[in-house]
């Protein structure tokens, strides 16, 4: 029995059943809904600067994308608003021609507005025959740090029916895609396949986007009618 009872304590006293501890299970974030809103702003003219009003102004923490589309070069091209934000360019300026027309386009953006906007301004250092600007806002866009990687770029020059970028864009869930096209006089651009109509005119120069829902490539188009010579830039950016 003696035998039995130091074992008993034995176990209580020197060598307990050993704790085990469960690390805190920290819950991951979900990743912010980027919403493009249906809030836009275009402005067509000549000159050194063309500016738009919104249909209606930003909020505060909105992003701002502008597509770009100028007859002369877009080097040294800035953009800003009513409260003196300073955009930035998506990669370099990507030119194309159409018949008889030299044409140069990029997107620019500004995330996380400090404050209500109600104009945006395109400015280039040498005069330009026809500049022109299409914006779109949106939510959820990351603060700093936006760009998803490189932008993509693409163009037609033997009458084509689709234009579209060369290389994929390499995208993570909830990315936001961003595209401009423009075409020739007298001829459509149409969306590419899941992409939704952002800001335009006449439909020779548009904007579209895509929120992605998983992470992975994907090539910005759009459609030619009739078929003409056309040229685009895309690009992503993170929620």
């Amino acid at each position: 029995m003696n035998w039995l009872l130091t074992l008993v304590f034995f176990f209580a006293h020197v060598a307990p059943f050993p704790q085990i501890y469960w690390p805190s299970l920290v819950p991951q974030q979900p990743l912010p809904n980027i919403i493009v809103t249906s809030k836009t702003c275009v402005a067509n003219g000549s000159g050194l600067s063309v500016s738009c009003t919104w249909s209606a102004n930003p909020a505060a923490g909105e992003s701002i994308f502008c597509g770009l589309v100028n007859i002369n070069t877009l080097s040294g091209a800035a953009v800003t608003d009513s409260n003196n934000d300073s955009y930035s360019g998506a990669g370099s300026p990507y030119n194309f021609t159409v018949p008889g027309v030299s044409w140069w386009i990029q997107i620019f953006y500004f995330t996380n507005l400090p404050t209500s906007i109600s104009t945006t301004t395109f400015s280039i250092p040498t005069s330009s025959a026809s500049a022109n600007m299409y914006c779109n806002s949106a939510t959820g866009v990351k603060a700093t740090g936006a760009l998803d990687g490189s932008i993509c770029t693409g163009k037609i020059t033997s009458a084509g029916s689709t234009v579209s970028c060369s290389s994929a864009l390499s995208t993570s869930a909830a990315d936001l895609i961003v595209a401009l096209g423009g075409t020739a006089g007298g001829v459509s651009l149409s969306l590419g396949s899941g992409f939704t109509l952002g800001a335009t005119t006449n439909n020779q120069q548009e904007t579209e986007y895509l929120v992605q829902s998983a992470s992975g490539s994907v090539t910005p188009s759009f459609g030619v009618s009739p078929s003409a010579d056309a040229g685009m830039v895309g690009a992503a950016f993170k929620p």
